[in-house]
């Protein structure tokens, strides 16, 4: 978050923003992580600077799960989130996100 500066692939900075959604209550999140690592050309990354790629890789891997996480927090507490990503990229066929597909009452 560069307003506030925090940088969420630390965990104490993750849990200060869970803390604030467990306080305040927000009726509706809405998410947007990084798509790096997953997109399209990302894959000729991973083989012409794999040492970039397998970085860039972490910190997608990084916030969307940490992303995912914030969705689990809502739809526990019967609220809302929409997450804002392109439809290509392979962000959305990762395990934390699959999981609230298979849910049933989460539209992709």
């Amino acid at each position: 978050d560069l307003v506030r500066g925090f940088d969420y692939t630390k965990k104490t900075h993750q849990d200060e923003v869970i803390k604030y959604f467990h306080a305040h209550k927000p009726l509706v999140a809405l998410l947007g992580p990084v798509c790096i690592g997953f997109g399209h050309w990302s894959h000729l990354n991973q083989y012409k600077h794999p040492e970039t790629w397998r970085r860039s890789r972490w910190i997608g891997e990084t916030l969307a799960k940490f992303a995912a996480r914030i969705c689990w927090i809502q739809f526990r507490a019967n609220r809302h989130f929409l997450v804002d990503n392109p439809a290509g990229p392979e962000l959305f066929h990762l395990d934390c996100f699959e999981q609230l597909w298979n849910i049933g009452s989460v539209v992709k």
